[in-house]
């Protein structure tokens, strides 16, 4: 309704007043956001509007993201408690400058909801999980901005072909309960995270590794929570990169929706370097050949799999795999106080 998402913002998006839309946050909220401007992207290149979808660090936004007349941004805050001082004085500024802004939130009547032009909260009626390290609400975060996204467009065009499509869309939506616990079920059939070795903690230095697919965008919300586990913020980067600087003695987490046989080459160089990985890949019959064979036999390899999901949607099993796999790594850690 137009207490959530005033009719001044549909208006000025359908009058092509607003080509640029920023969304924006900090720690999870601001991976989260990235997850969501790929498909908020993909969604309003159905319409014959050309907006531009960007993504920011709310504190680096101050500095990067602001322009003395800002009347054609939409800004879209994703925000946890909503106090975050980087985020509200973006905000803030942004408005000050003529933008029109939306909150993702969490916390009912968070500070951030007194800036904004409208706030969809993704909890009804209560806060979903109130903790720094979520993960509820990362999910959530990132399927209300998958719902914005569709309402956008739904305001913008409504040919045939776009109705077609965001019905489509809408039956991922109600599909994706179904797909988390497809993930979880999958976890708990394997029985893998339970069974990890404590081999990873012969690393000091770890890392969070990424190619080319979709679901790379789960790799900074993953380096975050595994960050917490060691009190270091650890380093993602795309895994020809951890080729090319010859990485090597590290615990490397690599992400992909590649099945195995697809990467084995740039795994085989890893753990030639004594690296020690775990790898977080879709559930496949993987075609075994002696590469992938010597890779699953290898000590210093651990491959956890999740089940495949349609296009936007395999975030939702990484993120729970990569959650509950930095869940076991510290309660593998805690063990050594014993």
């Amino acid at each position: 309704n137009q207490t959530q998402i005033p009719k001044i913002i549909t208006d000025n998006i359908y009058q092509k007043k607003i080509d640029k839309i920023i969304i924006t946050g900090m720690g999870t909220c601001y991976t989260a956001g990235v997850a969501v401007s790929y498909y908020m992207r993909e969604m309003l290149s159905l319409t014959k509007h050309s907006i531009i979808v960007e993504t920011t660090i709310a504190s680096e936004g101050s500095g990067f993201y602001l322009e003395n007349d800002m009347s054609n941004t939409l800004v879209i805050v994703i925000a946890q408690s909503g106090t975050t001082i980087d985020t509200n004085v973006y905000v803030k500024m942004a408005k000050d400058r003529g933008a029109l802004s939306l909150a993702i939130a969490n916390k009912r009547e968070g500070d951030i909801t007194f800036i904004v032009d409208g706030t969809l909260y993704i909890g009804e009626g209560r806060d979903i999980e109130i903790s720094v390290p979520s993960t509820k609400t990362y999910t959530a975060q990132v399927i209300l901005g998958y719902i914005l996204s569709l309402y956008l467009v739904s305001k913008i065009s409504k040919t045939p072909t776009v109705k077609r499509k965001l019905n489509e869309e809408v039956k991922k939506l109600i599909d994706s309960p179904l797909l988390i616990n497809e993930a979880l079920s999958n976890i708990e059939k394997q029985n893998k995270i339970t069974n990890l070795d404590n081999n990873f903690l012969k690393y000091k230095s770890w890392l969070v590794s990424f190619d080319s697919s979709e679901n790379s965008v789960c790799a900074n919300e993953i380096r975050i929570k595994l960050s917490e586990n060691c009190y270091q913020s650890i380093p993602y980067l795309e895994i020809d990169k951890i080729i090319q600087y010859g990485v090597s003695n590290s615990y490397i987490t690599v992400i992909t929706n590649h099945n195995l046989e697809h990467i084995e080459e740039k795994i085989n160089k890893l753990l030639k370097s004594n690296n020690y990985i775990i790898c977080i890949s879709p559930d496949s019959k993987i075609i075994k050949s002696k590469k992938t064979e010597k890779i699953l036999n290898n000590s210093n390899f651990y491959n956890l799999t999740f089940p495949k999901a349609k296009m936007y949607y395999s975030f939702l099993p990484t993120i729970i795999t990569g959650q509950l796999l930095s869940y076991q790594l510290a309660i593998l850690m805690d063990k050594r106080s014993i």
